[in-house]
């Protein structure tokens, strides 16, 4: 009697802890799906431009959106920026809606970051911080921030969605309404000479940086 009743105690705990590692997997496994948007740190993804124009968080998105044919990255034909004096000025830190990227010792006139993906809310407010550093304050500077709303890889006048001086920054940023539902592209974040063409891909100093977002 005593045997089996250990032996029911034995099946009994295995039973327990085959649940709870299953349960434990699920949980995995859901988390997994939805890592993409549930951290506050800076999201990393892998992204592809499709045949049809549109980025896509990784490959395995195109497929499900029954897209089999895409660029390695979204980068390929967006123009970068050209700075004369790449080391004066750079952005040290970007925060949007709580989710962070910071690189201060990356003083690159121009930095393609677009493997990098951010939340925007096209129906709520967007809340940015932008920090920028300069070696000496040899001109005004100033902020502009543009998305490729129309995803014609060119970042147009009307599509500025920001202007405004200042080293750091504390943006409320509202997107134009009737936006697509539900798409990635790029966001270029300039911290430039106030007196530079707006639409200009040359400057004299500066710092450019292209993130991509996931527009929601």
């Amino acid at each position: 009697m005593r045997t089996q009743f250990l032996f029911l105690v034995i099946v009994s705990l295995l039973l327990a802890s085959f649940s709870i590692n299953a349960q434990t997997d699920l949980l995995l496994v859901k988390s997994g799906v939805n890592s993409y948007f549930d951290s506050t740190d800076t999201i990393h993804y892998e992204p592809v431009l499709g045949v049809d124009g549109k980025t896509y968080i990784n490959a395995e998105e195109a497929q499900a959106a029954g897209i089999y044919s895409w660029e390695g990255s979204q980068g390929g034909s967006y123009r970068t920026a050209s700075i004369d004096q790449p080391n004066m000025t750079w952005i040290e830190y970007l925060e949007i809606n709580g989710m962070q990227m910071d690189s201060p010792h990356e003083r690159k006139g121009y930095q393609d970051q677009s493997n990098y993906i951010f939340d925007l809310f096209g129906t709520n407010t967007n809340y940015l911080f932008l920090n920028a550093q300069q070696l000496q304050e040899t001109c005004e500077m100033s902020w502009r921030i543009w998305i490729d709303f129309n995803e014609n890889h060119e970042f147009e006048k009307e599509e500025m969605v920001f202007e405004g001086e200042g080293q750091q920054q504390e943006i409320q940023l509202r997107l134009p309404t009737e936006l697509p539902v539900e798409f990635i592209t790029r966001m270029r974040i300039a911290w430039t000479a106030k007196e530079a063409k707006i639409d200009s891909d040359s400057l004299a100093v500066g710092s450019v940086k292209d993130v991509s977002v996931y527009i929601q």
